[in-house]
């Protein structure tokens, strides 16, 4: 994949709803995309791999903390 996409095109291809994709944008987690004049972000292939290394970390994150629990 190469190219610019919507905000939902980003999500889609992320495996991610819309609202995490500006959510990621918000708490600074992604690069901020740039925009059209008409204020719609343009994100790209960056941020498509920015998507899915998030996704992961959040995945590991989960699994250690399941790990953790059932130490306990």
């Amino acid at each position: 994949m190469t190219g610019t996409y919507t905000t939902s095109q980003i999500a889609k291809n992320a495996g991610v709803h819309p609202n995490t994709v500006r959510k990621y944008e918000e708490w600074g987690l992604i690069q901020k995309p740039l925009r059209k004049p008409n204020g719609y972000r343009i994100f790209t292939d960056i941020h498509l791999k920015q998507i899915a290394l998030l996704r992961k970390a959040f995945q590991i994150e989960v699994m250690q903390a399941a790990l953790w629990d059932f130490r306990s």
